[in-house]
């Protein structure tokens, strides 16, 4: 939302967290929600402030992103509770940015890829329990492993490459499947291979999961809804239906004694561990701030954030019509990007950019425009022209280069934009190269 405030999905997501976590009744709820999507005025920031959650927006919109994720975590309270990941998702964040830009649309692309592969550190020692894959267990040894899925397939139906010997089909090799069906064939003894070959694999696993234990070993397998002699849960059951004292109205058979242990706890000795209760915010505003990168930047140009091309490019892509550019940017300078002095000099040349006459009707007030756009092609690409303003069922896209001229990388690249807008449905589509330093204009 803060990259987009327009985005009225994501604003009316976070109304629907208010409501969840009680800062608003539902009657609330479902007025904010309405006022949302229909007023013109009400934002986000208003709602949150009702809500008595008073963040600061120049914090939430013009700070670099840690900056920013600091402010989110202080306005909604995400501190009060499970403290641990806030500290670990922050982490994520500084080290997104030791390889990134500060730019929080990369950074939510990024995070959509990564937060599924993402895991807090568990130090060694700290009373948790460790959740793992039985081929990640291998070599390792717990007090206590509780086995709660035995319930997979022994033989699962698998595709084999196999050399052709058969004098009517002339391939080299063919892929074949080693359901029951290829037995009747002549490769019968190469998929009774494969079909063994997975079952000496599943008693490996076996091994492992049922020697990882040091004092107590729970084996949990859920009944099948659908009988199967080639299943874990099948071989158990069988099993156990050997055993004595195999309680067959629970499905449930013991070995061994349970009695409480005096040894030591099962942890190598090592720091102390503390214990993270809570996270605190110092608001105060005298306290020596280091400023991070800004959302401009990028690898090469962190240390020379200030350059004209790149920072007039970033400014653009904020702007939607002529009359924005003084408040983009008051907010450049609030954020540190820019001086006071240089701001003077930033908006005349940016003013003059946008009233040539080529480009002078796409920045005027009310033109629908949509500055980064995000396309996602059929093949699957991702592109993002500068920005693509919109009349009736003519798209004009307009990017803007910082570089030097370099005609055939760029005419591929708006050929690329012109196809895709092309796809969506849009009659015709005119493509602008802006040269924002040689203040050049290209007409494809």
């Amino acid at each position: 939302y803060i990259s987009n405030q327009k985005d009225l999905v994501a604003g009316s997501v976070i109304v629907e967290y208010l409501f969840e976590k009680h800062f608003c009744n539902e009657q609330q709820c479902v007025t904010f929600l309405r006022e949302l999507n229909t007023s013109k005025t009400k934002t986000l920031f208003d709602i949150l402030n009702e809500c008595g959650l008073r963040g600061d927006i120049v914090k939430l919109t013009a700070s670099n992103l840690f900056d920013a994720c600091l402010e989110i975590i202080s306005t909604l309270k995400l501190n009060k509770s499970n403290p641990q990941y806030i500290r670990f998702f922050l982490d994520e964040v500084l080290g997104f940015l030791q390889g990134n830009t500060s730019n929080i649309s990369l950074f939510i692309d990024w995070w959509e890829r990564r937060a599924d592969k993402a895991s807090v550190i568990i130090p060694e020692g700290i009373n948790a329990v460790n959740i793992m894959t039985i081929h990640a267990s291998k070599g390792l040894e717990f007090p206590i492993v509780i086995s709660p899925y035995l319930a997979w397939d022994i033989e699962k139906n698998q595709s084999i490459w196999v050399d052709v010997a058969e004098e009517n089909i002339d391939l080299p090799v063919a892929l074949i499947n080693t359901t029951k069906t290829a037995d009747k064939t002549i490769y019968k003894v190469l998929a009774e291979n494969e079909r063994q070959q997975q079952t000496l694999d599943s008693l490996n696993m076996l091994y492992v999961d049922f020697t990882r234990a040091v004092e107590r070993l729970h084996i949990i397998s859920p009944e099948l809804k659908k009988k199967s002699a080639k299943n874990c849960h099948t071989w158990l059951v069988n099993f156990s239906e050997t055993q004595s004292h195999y309680q067959a109205s629970a499905h449930f058979i013991e070995f061994g004694t349970l009695h409480k242990t005096t040894k030591k706890p099962h942890h190598k000795s090592g720091l102390e561990q503390l214990q993270i209760h809570s996270i605190d915010f110092n608001r105060n505003s005298d306290v020596i701030q280091i400023k991070g990168a800004s959302n401009y930047n990028s690898n090469e140009e962190v240390s020379n954030a200030r350059e004209y091309g790149i920072l007039v490019h970033y400014i653009l892509s904020k702007i939607n019509s002529i009359e924005d550019v003084d408040a983009v940017i008051q907010q450049a300078i609030l954020s540190g990007d820019v001086t006071v002095d240089e701001s003077n000099k930033m908006m005349l040349e940016i003013k003059r950019l946008l009233a040539l006459p080529a480009l002078v009707n796409y920045f005027e007030k009310g033109v629908k425009v949509k500055n980064e756009l995000e396309i996602l092609t059929a093949a699957g690409d991702i592109l993002r022209p500068d920005r693509v303003v919109i009349q009736g069922n003519h798209a004009i896209v307009i990017d803007y280069k910082t570089g030097k001229k370099n005609a055939q990388k760029y005419h591929a690249q708006m050929q690329d934009y012109e196809y895709a807008l092309l796809s969506l449905g849009y009659s015709s589509v005119k493509k602008i190269l802006l040269y924002i330093q040689e203040q050049e204009i290209e007409i494809l």
